[in-house]
C-alpha cells in the first residue's frame, strides 16, 4: 500500500530534509520483504529517482542546500541512500552523493547502515560533468537550475505544485478526502531562490513557526497569501483542505522547456489566493544561463481594488536607483545579486523586514515589497546572476500581447510575449536578440513530446531519454529500439504504444523503465 502511492520521481513534498529521514526506513522495510519474501518493491521508480532528488537540492560546492518547505539542512541519516543508487547502478547519482559525504562528514554518522545495503550492483562512480544540471521533478512541479557544482557556481530553483504533489493528491481525491499530512510544506507557490556567491542571495524562509506566503518570493494580494480552502494562513503547521474538494488546481506548472542555454519554466497559482479576486498569477521564470535570469509577472483580478504586493527577500536589500527599480540583494561581501524591476502599473516600493523564521525566530531578512492596485499588473524583472549592468523594459501593446527588452554588455534581447488563452496552456515567449541568440518557447508536438532533445535534422531526432527516431507522421514515430510506436499523453506522461508489444506508460525520468498494460508490471525495455 505504502509502495502504491510513493512518489514516481523520487522527491519529498515537505523537503529533503524530511527525505533524510523518511527515505531510510521505507528503504530498509522494502529491502527486507525483497530479499525475505522476494517482492520487488526497490524497483519502484521512487527509489530510482530519489538519489536524483537529493543530489539536485544541494547547493554548490555541496556545503549547503536550495531550500523549501521545513528545510534543516543534511541532517545525519544519510547512508541508506546508496542503496538505490548501488541497486540501480546510478553512477552519476553516487559521484553528487558521495561528494556530499566528504564535505560533510557529519551527514553520514550512522556507518553501521553503510553494511546494510544492497552492493553486488555497485557502480563505478560516475563524473559530476554528467550529471544534469537542470532538472524538474513533476510530482511536485519544482525545478532546480545551476550552471555547475563548484563552490562559485551559480543555482536556482523555482517551485509550483500543490500541497503534498499530484501522488498523495491522488491518494486524498480517491480516498473520500481524507486527511493527509502536509504539515512541513510552506505557501510557496510560484516562488523562486538564486545562489550566487556561495550564499542564498535570493532567500526563503527556515523551518517557520508561521507559515505564510509571506516568507518567501512570491506576491500577496489584500496582505494575504496562498492558503488551502477552510483553512488559515500563518500556522505552525499547513493543513490540508477539510473540505470536499481536490487540492491539485491550486498551482501547477503550466509550461517546461530546456532549450539548452535558455531553461523556461512557468507556473500558475491564482486559485491559492482564496482571499482575492485573483484569477491569473502567471510567472516565467526564465534561465538565460551566462546572461541573466528573467521573471515576468501576469497577474490578474476581478476586482479593481485588489492590492498585488511583489516580494523579494535577502539578508539585505539595497537601493541602487529607485527611480529606475534597481536594487542589489546581498547575503555576505561576496555575495550579491543586482536586479530591476519594472511594471505596467505604477507601484509603490517599500524596504521593509520580512516575517521569515526559522523555529519561531527571526531570520533578520529585509523584503523589497512593491505593491500596485487594479484589474491587470504586469512585473519584470531581471537578475545579474552572472554579474554584468542589466536593464530591462516593458512595453505592452494590450494585456495579451507585448515585450520585454533585457539590455547587457555586447547583446540587446527582445523577448516577444503573448498570453496564455486558458489557465493551463503555457503563455508563448520569442526571443530575438542581437548577438544571435533566439528560442520560442511554444514547441512543435514532436518536440513538446521528446523534451531533452539533443539533436534534429529534419525529421530524425535524438532524444537524450528515448533515443532515435523518425518523428513524421506523429503521433506515429519509428523508433530505432522500438520500431513502429504511437504516442499518447505529454512529455511528462509518455503512453507508448509498441507494435507487437501493447500499451506502456513511462516518463522520461524513469526511462528505460515502461509499465507494461500486458504484463501489468513494470520492465526494463532496455534488456
Amino acid at each position: 500500500f505504502v509502495v502504491r502511492w510513493l512518489p514516481e520521481d523520487g522527491t519529498s513534498h515537505e523537503s529533503t530534509s524530511y527525505h533524510i529521514f523518511g527515505l531510510p526506513h521505507i528503504t530498509f522495510a522494502c529491502m527486507t520483504m525483497d530479499l525475505n519474501m522476494g517482492t520487488r518493491y526497490l524497483h519502484h521508480p521512487y527509489f530510482k529517482n530519489a538519489p536524483m532528488f537529493r543530489a539536485q537540492n544541494v547547493a554548490p560546492g555541496f556545503k549547503g542546500v536550495l531550500p523549501f518547505g521545513d528545510s534543516g539542512g543534511f541532517g545525519s541519516y544519510n547512508n541508506p541512500i546508496y542503496a538505490p543508487i548501488w541497486m540501480h547502478g546510478l553512477s552519476t547519482e553516487y559521484a553528487v552523493i558521495d561528494q556530499i559525504r566528504r564535505e560533510n562528514t557529519g551527514a553520514f554518522a550512522y556507518t553501521w547502515m553503510a553494511y546494510a545495503v544492497y552492493q553486488e550492483n555497485r557502480p563505478e562512480m560516475g563524473s559530476l560533468d554528467k550529471v544534469p544540471t537542470r532538472v524538474r521533478f513533476p510530482d511536485m512541479d519544482l525545478a532546480y537550475l545551476r550552471d555547475g557544482w563548484g563552490a562559485n557556481d551559480r543555482a536556482a530553483m523555482f517551485k509550483c505544485g500543490p500541497f503534498g504533489g499530484y501522488a498523495l493528491n491522488a491518494f486524498r481525491d480517491t480516498h473520500d478526502f481524507r486527511y493527509i499530512n502536509i504539515a512541513h510544506e510552506d505557501p510557496d507557490a510560484n516562488s523562486f531562490t538564486i545562489w550566487k556567491g556561495r550564499a542564498l542571495v535570493a532567500a526563503t524562509d527556515g523551518y517557520s513557526r508561521s507559515k505564510q506566503s509571506a516568507n518567501h518570493n512570491t506576491i500577496i494580494v489584500n496582505g494575504k497569501g496562498q492558503r488551502a480552502p477552510g483553512r488559515s494562513e500563518g500556522g505552525v503547521w499547513t493543513q490540508p483542505s477539510n473540505q470536499n474538494r481536490t487540492m491539485k488546481d491550486m498551482a501547477y506548472m503550466t509550461g517546461w522547456r530546456d532549450a539548452g542555454q535558455i531553461v523556461f519554466a512557468e507556473g500558475e497559482a491564482a486559485k491559492s489566493y482564496l482571499d482575492s479576486s485573483l484569477t491569473r498569477f502567471r510567472r516565467s521564470f526564465i534561465w538565460n544561463e551566462g546572461k541573466y535570469v528573467l521573471v515576468f509577472d501576469d497577474i490578474r483580478s476581478a476586482n479593481p481594488a485588489d492590492k498585488t504586493t511583489w516580494l523579494l527577500q535577502s539578508k539585505a536589500v539595497n537601493e541602487i536607483n529607485t527611480t529606475e527599480g534597481r536594487y542589489q540583494l546581498e547575503a555576505s561581501d561576496a555575495s550579491k545579486l543586482d536586479f530591476q524591476l519594472v511594471s505596467s502599473s505604477n507601484f509603490t516600493a517599500v524596504l521593509g523586514d520580512s516575517p521569515a523564521d526559522h523555529r519561531g525566530n527571526s531570520l533578520g531578512l529585509k523584503q523589497l515589497q512593491a505593491s500596485s492596485t487594479g484589474r491587470d499588473v504586469k512585473f519584470a524583472s531581471v537578475y545579474a546572476v552572472w554579474d554584468g549592468d542589466l536593464s530591462v523594459a516593458l512595453d505592452l501593446a494590450d494585456t495579451d500581447n507585448g515585450t520585454i527588452t533585457v539590455t547587457g554588455e555586447g547583446f540587446v534581447d527582445t523577448w516577444t510575449w503573448v498570453a496564455s488563452p486558458d489557465d493551463h496552456q503555457p503563455g508563448n515567449f520569442v526571443l530575438s536578440s542581437t548577438d544571435g541568440q533566439t528560442l520560442d518557447s511554444v514547441l512543435d508536438s514532436a518536440d513538446e513530446y521528446f523534451e531533452g532533445l539533443n539533436y534534429r535534422s529534419e525529421d530524425w531526432m535524438k532524444s537524450s531519454w528515448f533515443g532515435w527516431l523518425y518523428s513524421d507522421p506523429f503521433p506515429w514515430v519509428y523508433s530505432l529500439k522500438h520500431g513502429w510506436t504511437y504516442l499518447s499523453g505529454d512529455s511528462h506522461t509518455n503512453y507508448l504504444w509498441i507494435d507487437g508489444a501493447g500499451w506502456h506508460l513511462t516518463n522520461p525520468h524513469l526511462y528505460p523503465w515502461v509499465f507494461s498494460y500486458d504484463q501489468g508490471t513494470w520492465v526494463n525495455s532496455a534488456l
